[in-house]
């Protein structure tokens, strides 16, 4: 194995490792966010924006990770590229709604 190899296997072993590590305390504290919910009982509409916050943030670490393995996986041409069709616009809706949220909250306007 040549110098350049072995440096391309110990950055792809590094960014998987960083992945397992980042999705391992994600799920726990996915978990952790529904038994809350769940304790919370008829409360739990009460606190449904700051539950949908952290799960928005814990979901971003997940993509984050899921990037990162990806990446790895780029770097030991283990990737495969197929091209799929995607309809944005439920994204973009959802986008705008969460947005909408923010702007009596941060005065952000849409």
């Amino acid at each position: 194995m040549t110098e350049v190899d072995e440096n391309a296997y110990l950055r792809t072993q590094f960014l998987e490792r960083v992945a397992h590590e980042l999705r391992g305390p994600a799920g726990v504290t996915l978990g952790a966010l529904a038994e809350l919910e769940a304790a919370l009982g008829d409360r739990a509409a009460e606190f449904t924006p700051l539950l949908t916050m952290a799960r928005r943030g814990v979901n971003r670490i997940v993509r984050s990770a899921e990037r990162l393995q990806q990446t790895g996986q780029l770097s030991a041409r283990r990737a495969d590229f197929s091209r799929l069709e995607v309809d944005v616009a439920p994204l973009v809706g959802r986008a705008v709604t969460e947005a909408e949220g923010l702007e009596a909250r941060r005065k952000v306007q849409v």
